[in-house]
């Protein structure tokens, strides 16, 4: 027998998870208390498998990591390996108090493609995971995650120059034939828990398609409870640079079937006919410490531009006519 104490276990057994009915698990763990390493291994059916390990280190200190192996959620097949570090904190009497750390990816895969991989930093405690910064591939993610029931949520997604099948993916819509194409960028709020998810935001996309529509640009304000979303005073300019009204309401889970009978909505001319944006220049700025701008310009002759500056949330726009030489 060594001289020095070690506690391992080492448990098997097979249970059923009440979440996925009938889907059955393998459970494999083993603590080692000596050296403060703690493992375990979870196989489910159709070969998915989660293992991971957690070790307590000196000064509080932690390093965790997760391997998933064709984990399926929904209709997406995901493989990735989580590594985590940061720090522990406890109370007077030696309790968990709380987690506060940082974690990233490695070896990405999206229904066996190679994809874009997540880091970020976290606080966690009993009650509530708090996401400080959270990003993967060109989506910015911060907010509350509650862990107690109704596992309520408040989180924002900022996301730049995203391909629409991309961003369709992350957020779990289907994508077979997917009628959107372009790339998108925009803000969107999501709140509330699963039974009662509530979106808000605006985005904006280019160069894509909307069924057999192609356009060169899309801005759309969108509010709604999942999975039906309301869009209101949006618009689009088509490859000719005809303007169009755009409103109605959407069934997020049928994105791939414009067609169907849960959407109504309606594409139809600007009252503005023949106004022709093609000679228009549009930008959007993201100014630091105030809201975003948006800047149209204009050639009324050469090297004399005419520009308008609209700022989010206010009523007020700004003129100007610029003469270069």
């Amino acid at each position: 027998m060594r001289n020095r104490l070690a506690i391992s276990l080492s448990i098997i057994f097979a249970l059923s998870v009440s979440v996925f009915a009938d889907t059955l698990c393998m459970f494999q763990g083993d603590a080692n208390f000596l050296q403060r390493i703690f493992q375990m291994q979870i196989n489910f059916r159709g070969n998915q498998k989660f293992t991971t390990q957690l070790k307590l280190l000196a000064n509080n200190n932690y390093y965790f990591n997760a391997n998933l192996e064709h984990i399926k959620v929904s209709h997406l097949d995901l493989s990735t390996s989580l590594e985590s570090t940061g720090l522990v904190y406890k109370d007077s009497s030696g309790s968990l108090k709380s987690l506060k750390g940082w974690f990233w990816s490695n070896y990405s895969l999206l229904n066996y493609k190679p994809f874009n991989e997540m880091s970020g930093s976290f606080e966690l405690n009993q009650k509530q995971l708090s996401l400080v910064t959270f990003s993967w591939g060109n989506i910015l993610v911060s907010g509350n995650i509650d862990l107690i029931s109704p596992f309520n949520l408040a989180l924002v997604l900022e996301i730049d120059e995203m391909d629409v099948k991309e961003l369709a993916l992350i957020l779990g819509l289907p994508i077979e034939d997917l009628v959107l194409e372009g790339l998108v960028k925009g803000k969107l709020k999501i709140e509330g828990n699963l039974s009662n998810l509530k979106l808000r935001g605006k985005l904006w996309a280019s160069n894509g398609n909307i069924q057999d529509i192609k356009y060169s640009d899309i801005f759309v304000n969108l509010e709604g409870a999942y999975p039906k979303i309301n869009i209101i005073d949006s618009g689009i300019i088509d490859e000719d640079g005809m303007a169009y009204n755009l409103e109605g309401k959407l069934d997020l889970r049928e994105l791939n079937n414009f067609n169907s009978q849960q959407h109504s909505i309606k594409i139809y001319p600007s009252e503005e006919k023949g106004f022709n944006w093609q000679s228009w220049k549009i930008r959007r700025k993201q100014m630091f410490g105030s809201d975003d701008e948006l800047e149209f310009e204009y050639k009324l002759k050469p090297n004399r531009p005419f520009g308008l500056r609209f700022k989010e949330n206010q009523e007020i726009f700004g003129v100007e006519h610029k003469i270069k030489f």
